[in-house]
């Protein structure tokens, strides 16, 4: 990842891939998703799914799994999740990534490259 962030022209990519997100991810209402630690938790114990994720930000730990029936809005909190911190990004910060396993070839070799070719951007 480092060789990507040595690029010239990164700031410039930076800027475009900024625009193409936040273009991507515009709804008009977005419902905030509650959640509960386990499926077998009792129906009374639902949380805000933002507030963990921050919290999980924080932690140093690696992993966050979010489960959940078909149509339950996985997929739309983690676009979401993506798109938030692209409204304010600055270079100095973490590139979120949305990442679709399906659209990939190659996922569990080619995850981060595989993503970033999709935007332009070269991995040497």
């Amino acid at each position: 990842m480092g060789s990507v962030l040595r690029r010239p022209y990164i700031d410039g990519k930076l800027r475009q891939l900024t625009d193409i997100r936040l273009a991507e991810h515009d709804q008009g209402i977005y419902i905030a998703p509650q959640a509960k630690a386990n499926p077998e938790a009792p129906d009374g114990e639902f949380y805000l799914l933002m507030a963990k994720v921050e919290q999980f930000l924080e932690s140093e730990q690696q992993v966050f799994l979010i489960t959940g029936d078909s149509g339950s809005g996985k997929s739309t909190f983690s676009r979401y999740l993506d798109h938030s911190p692209w409204k304010t990004y600055t270079h100095e910060a973490c590139i979120p990534l949305f990442i679709s396993l399906s659209v990939l070839q190659s996922p569990e070799t080619d995850l981060i490259p595989g993503h970033l070719k999709m935007y332009d951007f070269t991995y040497e």
